[in-house]
């Protein structure tokens, strides 16, 4: 039997969980049925009328993209217009599942533009912390197997890469039940005690219904304690974009020409183009927000997908010549990313997953003259 549209993209929601999108962003299944097997998949940058279009020639029934199709659902969803419409929202019976600033901050998306430019992936050049809940539960010596296994089944305890994470730590639990009371440990009237452990376990904020849920219904209680509380978690492997080391006599015009043989494109140079580096700042898609960490590093140039007018005053204001790529340009790299991540999602089927081919939404004029672009 083959995948259905659902399995391949909670295996990239486990990859890039959703949590680790910025709150404005739309990422996960946007379009189509969970149900409906795959056969094809096409990955892709955009998810616009040109790539639903080719991923009906293709025959693929799932469109995997780096940008979503809106950010922003919709009025009427059989009606189509605008940049990032995608045709047949109501339409066509193509899925489309974008996977966009959750995975700019993985490890593997913020180091992809600075491995497609042959630089080694040195640190973060901007850091994330997380927003998840942690919830905490005092449960019997015991039952804390039990109760750990239905809240990691309900969707706690994953940090990262890793997988069935808690804490525990050993107390003593004092009370005295009264009135109605039915304790798990003594009688009705009694002061209690119990050798209790404190369990707490990392969720997403979302998840808290379903883990505070299932710790209720395995806890032997009566009226088990479980507490949820809004955190953040900094985190050494998410954030965007990359620090890295080049040799020092490297200079900033030959990164834009190394960058040109190797994504294609016109790189626009900000800055004196014959600032020796050694440190470049990498980061991808739009970046004007990034150029203060950038200068902050030290970084003697940065290489990105764009910037605003005054946010390139200010980076070689602060000594960093600035490299731009043009947002597609310098993101067509995380689209191999998302086709080694879907090949591996369907690695022991019969799907066919098929790349896009690179290509750019711009055009440059190199001579007005004669209309060359």
């Amino acid at each position: 039997m083959s995948p259905t549209v659902g399995d391949v993209t909670r295996a990239l929601d486990r990859r890039f969980p959703a949590s680790h999108a910025e709150p404005w962003d739309r990422v996960g299944l946007v379009v189509g049925d969970a149900s409906r097997e795959v056969a094809r998949v096409l990955v892709s940058l955009d998810a616009d009328a040109m790539a639903v279009g080719e991923a009906e020639r293709v025959g693929a029934e799932l469109l995997v993209t780096h940008h979503p199709p809106f950010l922003e659902a919709p009025r009427d969803p059989y009606v189509t217009g605008g940049a990032s419409s995608t045709v047949g929202i109501g339409g066509t019976s193509v899925a489309v599942a974008s996977y966009h600033t959750n995975l700019d901050r993985s490890e593997v998306g913020s180091a992809a533009l600075a491995t497609a430019l042959g630089l080694e992936p040195g640190p973060l050049l901007a850091g994330f912390a997380e927003e998840a809940s942690l919830v905490t539960a005092f449960v019997p010596a015991d039952d804390v197997e039990t109760v750990l296994e239905a809240m990691w089944a309900a969707g706690a305890g994953t940090i990262g890469a890793y997988e069935r994470c808690a804490f525990t730590g050993e107390g003593l639990g004092r009370f005295e039940a009264a009135g109605d009371a039915r304790p798990h440990i003594g009688a009705a009237g009694e002061a209690g005690r119990a050798s209790e452990q404190r369990v707490e376990v990392l969720c997403s904020r979302n998840a808290v219904p379903l883990v505070t849920r299932a710790c209720m219904d395995a806890h032997p209680y009566d009226e088990p304690l479980i507490l949820a509380s809004e955190v953040t978690r900094a985190s050494r492997r998410l954030g965007y974009g990359r620090l890295c080391t080049v040799d020092p006599s490297m200079e900033a015009i030959a990164l834009a020409q190394r960058a040109a043989e190797r994504l294609g494109g016109e790189p626009r140079v900000w800055g004196d183009g014959k600032t020796r580096c050694t440190t470049v700042a990498v980061v991808g898609g739009s970046s004007s927000s990034f150029v203060d960490a950038a200068v902050r590093a030290g970084a003697q140039a940065l290489v990105c997908g764009e910037v605003r007018y005054h946010s390139a005053l200010e980076a070689v204001a602060g000594g960093a010549t600035v490299v731009e790529l043009g947002h597609d340009v310098s993101e067509w790299p995380l689209v191999d990313v998302l086709f080694a991540e879907v090949a591996r999602a369907t690695e022991h089927t019969a799907v066919e997953v098929v790349r896009a081919r690179p290509s750019r939404a711009w055009r440059t004029l190199r001579g007005s003259h004669d209309g060359t672009v």
